[in-house]
């Protein structure tokens, strides 16, 4: 739970080509406030912000294009090539992702259902304290990797890098895990996201 803040706190996370993303959609029709913390990375990194000066400085001033707005297909190239790297991408960006997910939940309008952090290197970051329940989606690697490629519209080598930068990532933290194949119905994934909410919603009132 967030001090101040009565809505359960969910953890929602995954690695990439996972389905967070559609997760995140059904966790929103359910009623929940969901912060894609890789959005808040790009309110973060915009050209002349601190955390875009420490990107450059440590991946080098080139991730820059002339008017200082990161090129991000290298900055992924570089920070997904390996584990330190990419451990190295959270502890530059991570701090100031944090107080703006701070500043926008202390500005909701209303109270939802539950406030989601969707992102995969939370167990990493200062918001896994924040949160009431944590979710992980499971996927098996070979759709993953053919989903990033499509997304990203990169090539398997980039793919498998980004899988194998993010090996080490712990998510033993999550009491929910939710898998992901592409043979889930959408009512299937309503009904598991709705367990997560009320034992997000348990878990936040006994801390009262």
């Amino acid at each position: 739970m967030i001090p101040g803040i009565s809505s359960p706190i969910i953890g929602l996370m995954g690695k990439s080509g996972s389905g967070k993303t559609e997760a995140g959609y059904i966790f929103r029709e359910l009623g929940c406030y969901v912060i894609d913390c890789d959005m808040l990375a790009r309110d973060i990194t915009r050209p002349g912000q601190q955390a875009t000066l420490d990107l450059a400085a440590y991946f080098g001033s080139d991730i820059l294009d002339e008017e200082g707005r990161l090129k991000r297909h290298l900055l992924a190239e570089r920070a997904f090539a390996n584990e330190e790297n990419r451990r190295m991408l959270s502890q530059l960006t991570h701090p100031e992702i944090e107080k703006l997910a701070l500043r926008i939940v202390h500005t909701l309008p209303r109270r939802y259902e539950s406030i989601v952090f969707d992102g995969a290197a939370l167990p990493e970051s200062t918001f896994i304290r924040w949160c009431d329940v944590c979710v992980e989606i499971t996927c098996p690697r070979h759709i993953r990797i053919q989903r990033v490629m499509n997304r990203d519209l990169i090539n398997r080598e980039a793919a498998e890098k980004r899988m194998d930068a993010q090996k080490n990532l712990d998510y033993s933290c999550c009491r929910f895990h939710i898998n992901n194949d592409g043979e889930w119905t959408p009512e299937y994934m309503m009904d598991a996201l709705a367990e997560v909410i009320a034992a997000a919603k348990t878990a936040a009132a006994s801390k009262f």
